[in-house]
């Protein structure tokens, strides 16, 4: 399982499949504010025998604006 946060927010989660891709939940961009965000993506270590998980932190900058207007 993985994460992705806005800072403390928890925002998204992502399942492996089989073929090794992660599948995220959407992202509601419109429930951030305007401007500039860091998201984070980790692998939560959980306890299944057989994995090795990655403790990497990755970072994604995003700019999210408003449309409309």
């Amino acid at each position: 399982t993985f994460e992705v946060y806005d800072g403390d927010t928890l925002i998204s989660t992502g399942t492996n499949k089989t073929d090794g891709t992660i599948e995220f939940t959407p992202i509601d961009y419109s429930e951030l504010t305007v401007g500039d965000h860091v998201f984070t993506v980790k692998e939560l270590k959980e306890s299944k025998t057989g994995v090795t998980y990655d403790s990497s932190v990755y970072t994604i900058e995003v700019k999210v604006g408003k449309t409309g207007d």
